[in-house]
């Protein structure tokens, strides 16, 4: 059909060439996949407000679609109107407050506008209204957070999210979440759990001395970080280091005499998306 048509003609020639294609499309077919690849054009192109004004017709014709408003919460991220994005998607689950998706990129927008209490509180308001849902689930996390990516949510929290997700959902798919990873790092030098998830997932790579220079760096930033110097301790053991290794639980002991309360990731989010009971 000629949305294909369109999209064929984004990719191998022009986005004018795609939206004079568009154009030929009639009034009365223009639905929502009409208007949300018209605002992806008219993105292309420079043409932000027009490509708004697309998405919000879009949205208007097809007010129940859960996808229109994730697509446009992508954008409005992609363009750093992330308050935007939160009033959108306040406004789509006032519509359509059974969609779980919708409410869990709620939680990841207001994590992103760093309102962690916020989003911890809705998670939690999520949890107690879907009981069966022991946990939500890792792999609809990861889904929510790669579309976010893709449409231009470049920060380090989404990306450290979305290496925490890809953990939990598939454990075994180590080199997506080493990419993850690698992307937050590349966007902070700050954070120690960021080097902190880094270390981990090198360690589980057996990439040993990666690992150890990545959990170095976490506890330089935050030296009380005890999981880091657990980490440490099995990376240690694993390379014949025994003296390391015991030397970092005699670190650990030390922490805990000092500091009785547990580090606390300020990413508070990430206990209610991947560890509620």
């Amino acid at each position: 059909d000629r949305l294909d048509l369109a999209i064929a003609r984004f990719h191998l020639q022009t986005p004018e060439a795609a939206l004079a294609e568009l154009d030929q499309i009639a009034a009365a077919d223009r639905k929502g996949d009409y208007y949300l690849l018209r605002a992806q054009l008219l993105d292309a192109r420079g043409k932000i407000q027009e490509a708004v004004d697309a998405l919000n017709r879009g949205i208007r014709t097809a007010p129940t679609r859960p996808d229109l408003y994730l697509q446009a919460t992508g954008f409005l991220l992609k363009h750093k109107l992330n308050h935007e994005a939160l009033d959108l998607l306040e406004q789509a689950s006032r519509i359509l407050p059974d969609a779980r998706e919708l409410l869990l990129a709620q939680a990841v927008t207001l994590e992103l506008l760093l309102r962690g209490i916020d989003a911890q509180k809705l998670l939690a308001r999520m949890q107690a209204r879907w009981p069966e849902w022991d946990r939500l689930k890792s792999a609809e996390a990861r889904q929510t957070l790669e579309t976010a990516i893709a449409l231009g949510a470049n920060t380090p929290e989404a990306y450290y999210y979305q290496a925490l997700a890809i953990t939990h959902a598939a454990p075994d798919d180590l080199d997506a979440a080493q990419n993850a990873i690698a992307h937050a790092l590349a966007l902070t030098s700050k954070d120690p759990y960021v080097y902190l998830l880094a270390g981990k997932i090198a360690l589980t790579k057996k990439d040993y001395s990666t690992a150890i220079g990545r959990l170095l760096e976490a506890t330089r930033l935050q030296p009380t970080l005890v999981p880091a110097h657990y980490a440490l301790r099995d990376a240690y053991k694993a390379v014949g280091e025994d003296q390391k290794s015991a030397a970092e639980l005699d670190e650990i002991k030390r922490i805990a005499n000092d500091n009785p309360a547990d580090d606390k990731n300020p990413f508070s989010a990430q206990d209610f998306l991947f560890s509620v009971h």
